[in-house]
């Protein structure tokens, strides 16, 4: 593109130049946006979603709804974000190679229930009643509760609780990364976006 400038068009070029500089940033935003909502998505299904073990569970849901995006335009040009506002995303995104502080605490080791005629699990005993944890096929995964917490709720039979004092742990943790991966896997989509915005300019 070539532009002639003049004392009689100088403050005409500089106003066009200047709105094309607004058209394609906003051009390049749009989508941006569209790109990284399609990585949090990727994020969700594909890394968050299972199976173990190569990839993260979800039990909770909580990493999967903690996946955000963000734009930010300013003077430097369009900055996009992608990330989880879950405390503990970190240590799955990157790993971990360190020693942790575990507290003391107490955990049930054992539970049993009296039956009509026998002792039988207690986890056995309130299949119907615990919230299961099922895979996308529908496979029984574990229960989403605790064996501590549905402690709380037996009224017969025996609990067997262990106490376990403060102590340090060595954890070796490779991690689990989701959100490395999704945005690399829809970088060209971005970029086709990016592309597609700047060439609707008129």
């Amino acid at each position: 593109m070539e532009i002639k400038v003049t004392n009689q068009n100088e403050q005409l070029v500089i106003k066009k130049l200047a709105e094309l500089d607004d058209k394609v940033v906003g051009a390049c935003a749009r989508a941006m946006q569209r790109g990284l909502l399609g990585a949090v998505a990727k994020a969700q299904l594909e890394y968050l979603s299972g199976p173990r073990p190569g990839k993260i569970q979800s039990i909770s849901g909580r990493l999967r709804m903690g996946m955000n995006s963000s734009i930010t335009i300013s003077s430097d040009g369009v900055t996009g974000n992608i990330g989880n506002n879950v405390k503990y995303a970190a240590f799955h995104e990157f790993g971990f190679h360190g020693v942790v502080n575990v507290r003391a605490h107490s955990r049930v080791i054992s539970q049993t229930t009296q039956g009509r005629n026998s002792l039988e699990s207690y986890a056995d005993s309130t299949r119907s009643t615990r919230k299961r944890a099922n895979s996308l096929d529908g496979e029984f995964l574990g229960f989403m509760e605790s064996r501590k917490r549905a402690s709380g709720r037996q009224r017969t039979g025996f609990v067997g609780v262990q106490f376990v004092k403060a102590h340090q742990r060595k954890v070796d943790y490779a991690g689990k990364p989701f959100t490395r991966p999704a945005l690399e896997a829809m970088t060209p989509f971005i970029l086709e976006e990016i592309n597609t915005e700047l060439k609707a300019l008129k």
